[in-house]
């Protein structure tokens, strides 16, 4: 039979054997008593989870529960006092690390009953789960602000499986279609909108899961009878898919479109030549006027998007227009006269330059508008000619006739009307003849010039 010694010596070398297999463990064990949760044991682990070493968490024995995050300690001693039927608990709580970091551990504790009056202990494992937590708390985050994204987007967007049933739906969609998320989640998305079956919709979303592509169709949705743009694209486990209300785009489409064959049907019904470019030097827009005119003169054709310097136009003319363009996207407005030569005929035209702004008042490019005024050009010429006649008229009767007729008046106030005999009379009668005469030659040059205007 083993002696006192000897079973003593066993017990320690029992006791040294369990210790080396706690100090191995990457875990946190303990153990305290169960009726003041004092701790009376702690193995080497928790220096690296929990900071402390065993000797410090011994030395203060309240310290380990003292460490338990304010928030979590109350929910962790509950579980112990539950535990008392159980036998046994699992709780994950927080606990302050000794350089003041929240470390966040999974704890499984069990209930020991004492034997022959000792009072009863609980022994404790935990693990360290920051990083797991962490990972979790990341992906929680990410997951939410991915759904706050669709939340928050104008767009409706739905997702479904590989069976076609809805597993997301946003508020938008809610609105557009009219519905409550929570009436069609997990069902069919063909029995939800019924109407979207046999619609180049329902091919679109056959060939975006069966052919794992992205697509984008438009038209009139059967379901709101609106016109809506979806872009579609597969899923890991399904299909996802985004629909935007166009109606209204498509209503402004169909206005500017209605303007634009208003407006060109305008300025192709003028003679007028009416055309615009960008700062790129690009046609942006030209009437019929223009494309006749461009081929009459240069034998080109013009279209919109091509270069408002064409080659044929010639160097002199493309520097000129060049300077004027460039005028323009400074901002000015102005106009210039062109005189060019049509075969024999000389043209006269009147262009004006303006500067074309966008909504935030930056210029974008130029419109400009080209008249021909040879016919007024040549009035007015005609029109000066006879101003240059009217003024020699003027200057002949203010100055040629005004001899004569001075004359005549001063010969006749000699005229002795007392003595017809008078031989200075006979004399006086024959100046007063020439210079009439000479007045009469004055008067028929004035008549042929008033004649020739």
């Amino acid at each position: 039979m083993a002696t006192d010694q000897e079973l003593s010596d066993k017990i320690e070398k029992q006791k040294m054997q369990y210790e080396s297999i706690l100090s191995s463990l990457s875990e946190v064990v303990w153990l305290c008593w169960a009726d003041s949760s004092e701790l009376i044991y702690s193995n080497a682990a928790c220096q690296t989870v929990l900071g402390y070493t065993a000797d410090e968490i011994m030395a203060d024995k309240g310290l380990f529960f003292d460490s338990i995050h304010p928030d979590d300690k109350a929910r962790f001693l509950a579980s112990l006092q539950e535990m008392q039927a159980t036998g046994r608990t699992a709780i994950d709580f927080r606990f302050i690390h000794k350089g003041g970091s929240t470390r966040y551990l999974a704890s499984t504790v069990t209930l020991i009953k004492g034997k022959n009056a000792e009072p009863d202990t609980y022994t404790g494992s935990a693990i360290d789960i920051t990083k797991q937590k962490m990972t979790e708390d990341a992906l929680l985050e990410k997951a939410l602000e991915v759904e706050n994204i669709l939340e928050s987007i104008t767009d409706a967007f739905l997702a479904a499986d590989a069976n076609w049933n809805l597993v997301y739906v946003n508020r938008a969609a809610e609105k557009m279609y009219n519905v409550k998320r929570e009436d069609i989640l997990h069902k069919n998305v063909w029995s939800v909108f019924p109407k979207t079956m046999n619609t180049k919709f329902y091919e679109s979303f056959q060939r975006v899961l069966k052919e794992q592509v992205s697509l984008s169709v438009e038209g009139i949705s059967p379901t709101s009878g609106r016109w809506v743009s979806v872009s579609a694209y597969p899923s890991k486990n399904g299909i996802v898919a985004y629909f935007k209300d166009i109606s209204e785009q498509k209503m402004l489409m169909e206005h500017i479109s209605n303007n634009n064959h208003n407006l060109n049907s305008l300025i192709d019904n003028t003679s007028d030549l009416v055309w615009s470019v960008d700062r790129n030097l690009k046609y942006i827009s030209i009437n019929q006027a223009f494309k006749e005119s461009a081929y009459r003169l240069y034998n080109i054709v013009i279209k919109p998007r091509g270069t408002a310097l064409p080659k044929e136009m010639g160097e002199e003319v493309i520097e000129e227009r060049k300077a004027q363009y460039h005028r323009a996207f400074a901002g000015e407005n102005f106009m210039v006269l062109d005189k060019r030569k049509s075969g024999d005929i000389l043209i006269y035209r009147e262009t004006k330059f303006n500067p074309i702004t966008d909504s935030n008042g930056d210029i974008i490019g130029a419109s400009c508008f080209s008249r021909d005024i040879t016919e007024r050009e040549r009035h007015l010429m005609t029109i000066e000619a006879q101003n240059e006649k009217l003024k020699e008229i003027a200057w002949i009767q203010s100055h040629k006739v005004r001899g004569p007729l001075a004359t005549i008046l001063g010969l006749s106030n000699i005229f002795n009307t007392q003595d017809a005999a008078d031989p200075n009379n006979a004399k006086i009668i024959k100046g007063i003849k020439e210079e009439a005469e000479n007045l009469d030659i004055i008067i028929r040059e004035v008549v042929k010039k008033t004649y020739d205007i």
